[in-house]
């Protein structure tokens, strides 16, 4: 994810889990909360969570 200052970009995690049987999500996510990055946060759950829920 971009950011809007000398350090440009952080590491999103997304780790595919499970609990209790159900297949889902964790997110890890030490990005700041700004327009761009929510956008793109959004982007990424909208395309590549193969309709899995995010958990944690």
């Amino acid at each position: 994810m971009p950011l809007p200052f000398a350090l440009d970009h952080i590491n999103l995690w997304l780790l595919r889990d499970e609990l209790d049987g159900v297949r889902s999500w964790t997110v890890i996510d030490c990005g700041i909360s700004d327009a761009t990055i929510r956008a793109n946060r959004e982007r990424v759950f909208d395309t590549a969570l193969d309709d899995l829920p995010v958990c944690a």
